[in-house]
Formats: structure tokens, C-alpha cells, sequence
């Protein structure tokens, strides 16, 4: 074999792995700045509503929208959840306005619709597996359990919104004010995949859902229909995983009853029978190999990429 050959094709995987990491990193960086971009001109289409009962609604909204143009910049599987949440918020909401609400706002939600979906499109290709950092790395059910979550936090900034309407418009705390700020607290737990995070966001969707479905929401008919149907759909998502988490508490309680060590559950995901119950991924060896690996990337992509040298031909 010839060793210059042999030299060429190890220069080339040299070059190649930390070149492909580069311009993936690169990508990502154009991706979430475009989407902050839209992240903004939402916020700033939220002041252009003339709202006269309602004089902070807007600049809370705004405010909202424009932390989202900061939170899509980190790395955080949660900040991206929150982030695309309340763009997924804004879209559906905007889209409601833009069709049944009054004619002179319909132009600003349509630009309200434009933002969304700038901002949704440009991080739809980069998916929360990029976003490495933090507690929320399953290992079983990790579709419904995005699928859920990202539903539950656009219900939330919805709930949200039409609480803090009630409050600057007649100083009353409604069931939207309260309902958005359960489903928050049960989302920082089912982020950290507890037992109870887990619970309390299918008992909050349940509530939602039968609230909206019963007409006694404090919110308008079409957001109501809205949220009885995304919040139903948390509740088939979250189904699943509920039932596979008692299946492995039951399995766990059997094992320590059968034996010294209870089985490992290679395919569900579990919830301990002690006080600080959690949702346990099934290999907490494999989430320190995704955590070890996003850590690879960014030190392959902060390396200068330096030529290999060529062994000469003989």
C-alpha cells in the first residue's frame, strides 16, 4: 500500500470531522439568529395593538417575546421549549385574530403570523437533541414527551396572556391566570422528570380541557376550542408514559421482593418509590455518554483546524 495514500485519506478524516462539526455549529448560530429576528419583530407587532382597557398587556407581551429572542441563543433543551412554546402561542393565537378578531388588527397579526413562523421554521431543523444541556435527557418516550411538553408550554403562554389581560383590564384573577401558572410549575417538574411534574401536567391539561370543553374558560369560544384540543392531545401523549412509569414501580417492587437488586428496566422509564420520586431514564450511563459527546463537539468546534501531516512517498 502506498504510504502516501494511505496518509491522504487519514489527512482528509482529519480535516473533515472537525470541518463538518464547524459548519454545523455555524449553521445553528445563522439558525437561532434568524429566529430571534423573529422573536423581536413579534415583540415589537405586539405594541401595535390599541388595546385602551388594557395598557400593559402589550409591553408584558413584549417583554415576553423578546426574552424568547434570548433564550433560543442558549444551549438549554428548556429555553428552547419556552422559546418555541411561546412562538407556537403566538402563531395560533394571531392566526385566530387574523381571521375572527376585529378588521383593523388584522394586518398586525398577520405580521404577528410572518414573525412565528420565521422564528419556528429556522429552529425546526435543529432539534432539542442539539439543546444538550440540562436534566431533560430521556431515554424512553422522548417524542411524546417533547411532542407534550412543547404543547403544554404554548397552552401556558396562552393561559398566561388571557390571565394577565383579566387582571389589567378589571383587577380579576381568572382561571387562565391560574391554570398557566400551575402548568408552569408542573413543566419545571416534568423538565426534571419527576413523578410529580409528570402527574400534575396531565391533571392540569385534564382540568384545561374540561374547563374549555364546558365553556367555563375565561377565554373567547375559538381559544377555547384551542385549548380543549391541545390539551387533550397532552393528555394521549402523557398517557403512555405514565403507565409505563407505574409499570416500572411495580416491576422495581417486585424485584426488591424477589431479590437483593431490583431488574433494570432497559426500555421504560421508572418512578422511585422514595420521597424524592423521579422519572429515572432507563441508562444514566448513556445520558453521561450524550452529555460527554455534546461536550466533544464544542471543543471540536472551538479547535483550529490544523493540516495533517503528509508522510512523503517512497
Amino acid at each position: 500500500m502506498d504510504p502516501a495514500h494511505g496518509a491522504g485519506a487519514e489527512q482528509t478524516r482529519h480535516l473533515a470531522g472537525p470541518r463538518s462539526v464547524a459548519e454545523r455549529a455555524s449553521n445553528h448560530r445563522l439558525a437561532r439568529t434568524i429566529a430571534s429576528g423573529g422573536a423581536l419583530g413579534m415583540a415589537a407587532g405586539m405594541l401595535q395593538f390599541s388595546w385602551p382597557a388594557m395598557q400593559l398587556t402589550p409591553w408584558i407581551s413584549a417583554g415576553v417575546l423578546a426574552l424568547t429572542a434570548l433564550l433560543v441563543q442558549t444551549r438549554s433543551a428548556g429555553a428552547q421549549l419556552i422559546a418555541r412554546g411561546t412562538w407556537t402561542s403566538v402563531l395560533l393565537l394571531s392566526t385566530l385574530n387574523a381571521f375572527l378578531g376585529p378588521a383593523g388588527e388584522r394586518l398586525v397579526s398577520f405580521g404577528m403570523i410572518g414573525g412565528a413562523l420565521v422564528a419556528l421554521g429556522a429552529t425546526g431543523g435543529r432539534t432539542l437533541a442539539d439543546a444538550a444541556r440540562g436534566p431533560f435527557m430521556p431515554r424512553a418516550y422522548r417524542f411524546p414527551l417533547v411532542a407534550a411538553m412543547s404543547l403544554a408550554f404554548a397552552d401556558a403562554a396562552s393561559l398566561l396572556f388571557y390571565g394577565v389581560a383579566w387582571v389589567d383590564a378589571r383587577g380579576l384573577v381568572t382561571l387562565p391566570l391560574l391554570l398557566g401558572l400551575a402548568m408552569l410549575a408542573s413543566l419545571s417538574g416534568l423538565y426534571r422528570l419527576r413523578g410529580w411534574g409528570l402527574v400534575g401536567a396531565m391533571g392540569v391539561a385534564a382540568t384545561t380541557a374540561a374547563t374549555a370543553f364546558a365553556g367555563t374558560l375565561a377565554v373567547p369560544i375559538a381559544a377555547q376550542l384551542l385549548l380543549a384540543i391541545t390539551a387533550s392531545a397532552q393528555v394521549v401523549l402523557l398517557a403512555p408514559v405514565l403507565a409505563a412509569a407505574l409499570r416500572g414501580t411495580s416491576a422495581q417492587q417486585r424485584g426488591e421482593e424477589g431479590s437483593a437488586s431490583a431488574p433494570a428496566l432497559a426500555t421504560r422509564l421508572r418512578i422511585a418509590d422514595d420521597a424524592d420520586a423521579r422519572i429515572v431514564p432507563a441508562s444514566a450511563s448513556a445520558v453521561e455518554a450524550d452529555r460527554e459527546e455534546a461536550a466533544a463537539d464544542e471543543r471540536d468546534a472551538a479547535m483550529p483546524i490544523r493540516p495533517a501531516r503528509v508522510a512523503p512517498s517512497r
